[in-house]
């Protein structure tokens, strides 16, 4: 009776089993057999991803966003719609310092998996990129003090800062145009007792990366006995 029993649950077991896979098999072609839609997302906006270490890009890519052709399921050309997407051009070679690059179906990224999306085209067919050599060359630090010394105080000699001169590195045109750069004191009676402070070069809106950031300034007051007498009003009355 056993084996009987046996046989029999195996049996049903693999009818049950192609059953499934008769099931699974018309669910597959209902889906390949949807309809296919077209969706145009517009306004895809243009990114670049420089590993080119020479050159930077310079602006907007030209257009910065481009407007793509979808075509698929409803399904997935519906949560395409909800989808976040962008056109990232990877830039490895630069030759010259205005470059076209025709759009690829490969350079779209965006959220989600789709399976059966294609694109079927982009508009419009060429971006234009702009670059710049990339320039580094020694600038000086200029100090100023943000507040006035005292009448009773004077400077053995101008402040310095240490290092006096800094690497400054990014586009040509950029560069060029720095002739130095300023580190401001803003508490100077601090800077005074101590000696000498250290400051972050602040390179906010310039654009160019700066080595090292920071530098040490030195304020060196001559002695007491080397001061000019103090000749304000409260000093001349009795």
């Amino acid at each position: 009776m056993t084996p009987k029993l046996t046989t029999g649950l195996i049996t049903q077991s693999w009818q049950l089993k192609l059953a499934a896979l008769g099931l699974a098999v018309l669910f597959w072609a209902a889906v390949q057999s949807e309809d296919l839609r077209r969706f145009t997302m517009t306004d895809v906006p243009v990114e670049v991803r420089m590993t080119e270490r020479g050159w930077v890009p310079v602006g907007l890519p030209d257009p910065a966003t481009v407007s793509v052709d979808f075509a698929g399921p409803v399904g997935e050309l519906v949560r395409l719609a909800f989808a976040e997407a962008k056109l990232v051009v990877p830039v490895d070679d630069v030759e010259d310092s205005v470059e076209l690059y025709r759009p690829r179906e490969e350079w779209l990224e965006y959220e989600g998996r789709f399976q059966s999306l294609r694109v079927e085209q982009m508009r419009p067919l060429s971006l234009t990129l702009r670059f710049q050599p990339i320039e580094t060359r020694m600038v000086p630090v200029a100090v100023r003090l943000d507040s006035p010394l005292k009448r009773t105080t004077r400077l053995a000699e101008p402040p310095t800062a240490d290092p006096a001169r800094v690497l400054v590195e990014g586009p040509r045109d950029r560069v060029q145009t720095i002739d130095s750069l300023i580190v401001r004191v803003a508490d100077v009676e601090r800077a005074l007792r101590n000696g000498a402070v250290r400051l972050r070069i602040d390179t906010t809106g310039i654009g160019v990366s700066v080595s090292p950031r920071e530098v040490i300034v030195r304020l060196r007051v001559l002695p007491p006995d080397s001061v000019l007498p103090d000749t304000s009003t409260e000093a001349r009355r009795p």
